[in-house]
């Protein structure tokens, strides 16, 4: 996972990431990476207290195309860190 939250890090030019491991409601465990950039939110405070309608507002979404340029972008950021580690 540190590798994913540095690709996410660096893929989305994030001032911050707030990690989170969860797993008490599931069967199972799993991780929410946030990239975080100043004035991202309204206020200073986690994203889950805006309300859904903000949060999930259709605005948000990328588009097709955006979306294609964030996965090419961190799937390239996660090879440059594995290929890094290896090396290292």
């Amino acid at each position: 996972m540190s590798i994913v939250s540095e690709a996410v890090y660096n893929a989305f030019q994030a001032d911050k990431m707030n990690h989170a491991m969860l797993g008490n409601l599931d069967s199972h465990v799993h991780w929410h990476l946030i990239p975080r950039v100043e004035g991202d939110t309204p206020v200073k405070a986690p994203i889950w207290r805006l309300p859904d309608e903000e949060l999930f507002h259709d605005s948000y979404r990328p588009g097709r195309e955006e979306l294609n340029e964030m996965i090419i972008s961190l799937k390239t950021e996660i090879s440059r860190l594995n290929a890094k580690n290896i090396i290292e």
